[in-house]
C-alpha cells in the first residue's frame, strides 16, 4: 500500500514537473543535483546504522522490552543497512526519470 501510494506520488510530481520543465530540463535539474542528494541520502543512512543502538536502548526504555527482545532488536541493525543500500541501488533519481519517459512515449 505505502509502495503504491509512493510510486503514485512520484509519477504525480512527475508529470506535474513536465508541465513546468521539459523533460530534458528535469533531467538537468537531476543531475545537478544529484551529488547532493546522494550525500544526503548517505548522510541519514550513516546516521541511522550509527545511532542504532542509542536509538534501541531509548526505544527498549520507553516501551519496556526485556532483554531478549532488546538483543533481537539490536541484531536487526545490519539487516537494516542492507535494505538500505539495495533500496538505495533501486531507487536511484534516474530509475524515476526513465519511469517518466517511458510512460510519456507509451502515451504518445
Amino acid at each position: 500500500m505505502s509502495f503504491a501510494f509512493t510510486v503514485g506520488v512520484a509519477v504525480l510530481i512527475l508529470l506535474i514537473a513536465q508541465f513546468f520543465f521539459s523533460l530534458d530540463g528535469l533531467a538537468k535539474i537531476i543531475e545537478v543535483s544529484k551529488v547532493g542528494f546522494t550525500v544526503w541520502r548517505l548522510s541519514i543512512f550513516l546516521f541511522l546504522i550509527g545511532g542504532w543502538p542509542v536509538f534501541t536502548a531509548i526505544y527498549t526504555d520507553w516501551a519496556g522490552l526485556t532483554a531478549q527482545q532488546t538483543a533481537s532488536l539490536k541484531a536487526y541493525r545490519w539487516r537494516m543497512a542492507g535494505w538500505l543500500l539495495v533500496m538505495e541501488a533501486l531507487f536511484c533519481q534516474t530509475l524515476w526519470l526513465d519511469f517518466g519517459q517511458m510512460l510519456i512515449e507509451i502515451g504518445r
